[in-house]
């Protein structure tokens, strides 16, 4: 939550209008709401490649995400 002014900066300073989270963190309600904030809100769920490959597989897992969109 500290960083998320520095970080909601440097995406708009770089033209970046979209990112997503896939994070399940518990602390995930306090950083959408900072993210509102700074100019960003949620814009529906989508599902991204996660960092790790399905077990016995070269495939990534998808996992679902939250799309964010500036405002």
């Amino acid at each position: 939550e500290h960083e998320i002014e520095d970080i909601a900066n440097c995406l708009k300073a770089n033209g970046i209008v979209e990112f997503t989270i896939s994070s399940t963190f518990s602390s995930l309600i306090e950083t959408l709401a900072e993210f509102q904030k700074h100019g960003f809100q949620m814009a529906g769920l989508t599902e991204v490649n996660a960092r790790y490959t399905e077990v016995g597989s070269n495939e990534k897992k998808r996992i679902p995400a939250i799309r964010m969109l500036s405002i």
